[in-house]
């Protein structure tokens, strides 16, 4: 075997077993319909790491979108709400970013002191659309293509987008985006199977 067959080889057993190797798991949905303005259970969030992990903080961004945050009765929006904490959520040691911080904001951190394995994060948020300031509330649907990245206790970030989902009694579910990192081991990868098979023909030949 050539030194380049062999280097290719290479990556792509790491790719493979990197991809075993990675414990950090994260699951989160939003209901479905209507999000209004004062109820808590909006998002689902659940840390499925099988390893221990931590979830120390997530970043949601909703800057695809013509939406904001609007957590306080200051403009833009003149009736906002602060983030709520459901009842049937873990406790889980959440901090919610200050209100002079998050609202009008959108892009928002909050952070937790022990988001263990198992355990649910259950929260609400107040969203307003720049283009109708403190009229209808934004569906489901307006918040596709958001993203939520989520830090572990490991060091590792799982980023994903809310896309359409066919989960009962959810309208959207976090999936994950693959890292660009990740995505350059497939793609050397798959080039040194194409290699090998291109080899193997010529041979035959």
């Amino acid at each position: 075997m050539n030194i380049r067959k062999s280097t290719l080889m290479l990556l792509c057993t790491t790719m493979m077993s990197s991809t075993a190797l990675a414990t950090p798991m994260f699951t989160g949905f939003i209901s479905d319909g209507m999000l209004p303005n004062n109820t808590s259970d909006h998002f689902t969030l659940t840390n499925n790491s099988n390893a221990g992990e931590t979830i120390t903080k997530i970043t949601f961004d909703i800057s695809s979108t013509n939406l904001f945050f609007d957590t306080s009765n200051v403009a833009p929006g003149n009736i906002g709400n602060d983030f709520m904490t459901n009842g049937a959520s873990d406790t889980v040691g959440e901090t919610y970013p200050a209100t002079a911080i998050s609202n009008g904001s959108q892009s928002v951190d909050i952070t937790f002191s022990n988001f263990d394995a198992s355990e649910t994060f259950i929260f609400g948020a107040d969203f307003d659309d720049f283009g109708d300031i403190d009229g209808t509330h934004p569906d489901v649907s307006d918040l596709f293509g958001t993203t939520m990245a989520i830090m572990f206790s490991d060091g590792t970030t799982l980023l994903g987008e809310f896309i359409d989902t066919n989960s009962q009694g959810f309208g959207a579910e976090w999936s994950q985006v693959p890292e660009p990192s990740a995505l350059s081991l497939l793609g050397l990868g798959l080039l040194a199977f194409g290699y090998r098979n291109k080899e193997k023909m010529t041979r035959e030949i």
